[in-house]
């Protein structure tokens, strides 16, 4: 393979160093017991726990146009397109729901 065989496409390296204020975030712990995420924010850290996590992304999805059925529809769609291409951190976005949450906690393992 050599190190050529890991390269991006060209330019992809330099775009990724450009650094976002959300790109310092990261999570730096989870609690089970609790469900508080304790997150580094690149300026200390905070702590978030599921219930507002999940309350503020089903505040940003009621806004959307479609139908329930249509949004969950969607919803689900992508969850289960993250939890197949191993991106955790989308499938947490997506996932609502005690049993979701656990099933994406078990697939990470």
């Amino acid at each position: 393979g050599g190190p050529a065989h890991h390269r991006g496409r060209p330019g992809e390296s330099e775009a990724a160093e450009e650094e976002l204020p959300g790109d310092r975030w990261s999570i730096k712990s989870v609690n089970p017991r609790t469900k508080k995420w304790t997150v580094n924010t690149g300026g200390g850290e905070e702590e978030f726990d599921v219930a507002s996590v999940k309350k503020g992304l089903r505040e940003r999805l009621e806004v959307d146009t479609r139908t329930d059925e249509e949004q969950e529809r969607a919803r689900l769609e992508w969850l289960m397109y993250y939890i197949l291409s191993d991106d955790w951190d989308g499938a947490a976005s997506m996932a609502v729901g005690e049993d979701e949450w656990e099933f994406i906690m078990e697939a990470m393992r």
